[in-house]
């Protein structure tokens, strides 16, 4: 290796591994109170929250701790207690994840599962790379979820995914001349999309469109945690969550696609 070369490789580590220098960060990933195995036996649950500051300043903190738990998956060889699922919301802030790649294309027969929350396909193709990526992720995925869609782009690619239907169209036409008027009807069959692209702009917030492989598109509500009393009661405090204040209620937008892989 080059010493050119050597000092490339070596800027880069450092960079991604800067943020071990700070003793809380450290300690993070370098703790001993549970052990990355008891993610296979079914009966662990980890919740990770990182500050949206600490992320784009450190994403390389967010890919370490993934890495790890999805290494210890792996390491067991499909000896796992069921499945273990990874939910990953805001997925573009950790910017291209090779692991996550090699998770959707092998990781099925290990038990793993993903769930992945972009707020557009644009973020998944600029985190992955172009279109294909789409369909790269799109042909593995047990479901796919849509929901507040703003993007003509995106509000397209909805209404193909969601195919054709035959409807029966009423034509009447009317003639008059000297000898007086006549009147013709008739009923011929026409295609149209199940859903048009302006129908899908206009669809209501809380409302998604679901793709499931093998199966119909399905167009239903979506659960609003605040409206459902038996959600509402197994969460605590929210600080982006304000109580409705003079008739106003303030939310945070939801995502728009939703992605498993099984």
């Amino acid at each position: 290796m080059t010493p050119e070369t050597f000092s490339g490789v070596y800027a880069n580590a450092v960079k991604e591994t800067h943020w071990l220098s700070y003793t809380n960060y450290a300690a993070l990933v370098s703790g001993d109170s549970f052990s990355t195995d008891e993610l296979a036996t079914g009966v662990t649950d980890i919740f990770i929250a990182l500050d949206l500051k600490v992320l784009e300043s450190h994403p390389g903190l967010a890919r370490v701790v993934i890495g790890s738990f999805l290494n210890a998956i792996y390491n067991r060889n499909g000896e796992v207690a069921g499945r273990t699922l990874f939910l990953l919301d805001e997925v573009a802030r950790l910017g291209y994840l090779r692991i996550l790649e090699t998770a959707r294309d092998a990781g099925r027969k290990y038990g793993i599962s993903l769930a992945l929350i972009f707020q557009s396909i644009g973020q998944m193709r600029e985190a992955y790379g172009g279109r294909d990526a789409s369909s790269k992720w799109f042909e593995s995925a047990s479901w796919i979820s849509f929901a507040a869609i703003n993007d003509p782009e995106t509000a397209e690619y909805i209404s193909k995914r969601c195919g054709d239907t035959t409807v029966e169209v009423d034509q009447t036409s009317r003639s008059s001349g000297m000898k007086g008027s006549s009147r013709s009807r008739s009923k011929q069959l026409t295609r149209r999309p199940l859903i048009l692209p302006h129908e899908v702009l206009r669809m209501r917030g809380d409302e998604q469109v679901v793709f499931t492989a093998g199966n119909a598109p399905l167009r239903c509500g979506r659960a609003i945690w605040f409206r459902r009393k038996d959600m509402s009661a197994s969460v605590g405090e929210n600080r982006f969550h304000k109580q409705a204040t003079d008739g106003v209620r303030s939310e945070k937008a939801p995502p728009t696609a939703d992605i498993e892989e099984t």
